[in-house]
């Protein structure tokens, strides 16, 4: 990886609720295990990246927490995307996500991600944001 790392926040679920205080955290959906694959046309399936999962809670005012699934907050280690979100102009919202750090053949490395994360490098950059349902319309 070069020195300029792309970060990614791939949102997987998006609420929006009108004029609404929401929670202060809100506990991620988790995958569950089945005993054979199905195909459902009312289920999206993605590929599992590699990453940290992120919930963002948006207040009303705007101002965004960027939690961890354990409800760490994670704005300390993720300032860039932090950042952004807040830059989304987003009221009384809820992203869940995972924040992956990708590589030149958009790749997810998740060592990289974590030494970013443990070392408070901000030479990243967001690179997208783009909700699940966006990529499959």
């Amino acid at each position: 990886m070069n020195d300029r790392r792309n970060f990614c926040l791939v949102v997987v679920l998006a609420k929006f609720v009108a004029k609404k205080l929401l929670p202060e955290f809100v506990a991620p959906m988790m995958a569950s295990t089945v005993k054979k694959p199905f195909n459902d046309p009312d289920w999206i399936f993605e590929t599992k990246l590699d990453g940290y999962r992120g919930i963002a809670v948006i207040d009303p005012n705007g101002k965004a927490r960027l939690w961890s699934r354990n409800h760490l907050p994670l704005e300390p280690k993720f300032l860039t995307i932090h950042e952004a979100i807040n830059q989304l102009n987003l009221r009384s919202t809820i992203l869940d996500g995972e924040i992956v750090a990708l590589d030149k053949e958009r790749r997810t490395h998740v060592s990289a991600i974590a030494t970013m994360a443990e070392t408070s490098d901000r030479s990243g950059r967001l690179l997208s944001f783009r909700p699940a349902l966006a990529r499959w319309a």
